[in-house]
């Protein structure tokens, strides 16, 4: 707590829920001292979303039993809300990396199938090619897939991926034992 309003900060108190020392925020934004009133409390947004509704008045003692629970009412209706929130893009995130993995697993099955057509091997033998491949140059997996289908059908893979930012690629060769 600062000694003097000319040393205040406008950083919001930090509370457990409890009415907090008298305090309020004057008309120009600066803390102050004096005879306000706050009441802080708690928000769950779940597992990764916290927050507080912080409250503020310039009455001493605004905040009795009722407004209280009208506070307390609200708080937990911006919980649930804030829980909702955190949830939906806790999913969106989850649905682009499903869709991500499905992208990257059809460009490197269908360079499977390439190996498997130019070499005649199984599909094992293909994906130990592309793997080893991947692991010799230390380049990803998906990259190495990207690749093989650009050398057979001179463009990349239908959902626009490249391993370089001009499109072109370099010339590799990829065998199978």
């Amino acid at each position: 707590m600062p000694d003097s309003p000319s040393t205040a900060t406008t950083e919001p108190p930090r509370s457990s829920g409890r009415e907090l020392r008298e305090l309020l925020l004057s008309s120009n934004g600066a803390l102050t001292l004096g005879g306000g009133s706050s009441l802080s409390l708690p928000l769950g947004g779940g597992e990764h979303g916290v927050g507080a509704l912080n409250l503020y008045s310039r009455r001493p003692h605004a905040f009795g039993p009722r407004a209280q629970a009208e506070a307390k009412r609200f708080a937990d209706e911006a919980s649930r809300a804030l829980n909702l929130a955190v949830r939906m893009a806790h999913q969106v995130e989850i649905s682009a990396q499903l869709r991500a993995a499905l992208a990257s697993r059809t460009v490197i099955d269908q360079s499977i199938g390439i190996l498997m057509g130019q070499n005649g091997c199984d599909a094992d033998a293909a994906f130990a090619a592309v793997r080893s491949a991947s692991q010799n140059r230390n380049v990803r997996l998906r990259t190495v897939a990207a690749e093989i289908i650009t050398a057979v059908s001179s463009t990349p893979p239908a959902d626009g991926y490249s391993s370089r930012p001009d499109g072109g690629l370099p010339p590799r060769t990829i065998e199978t034992s």
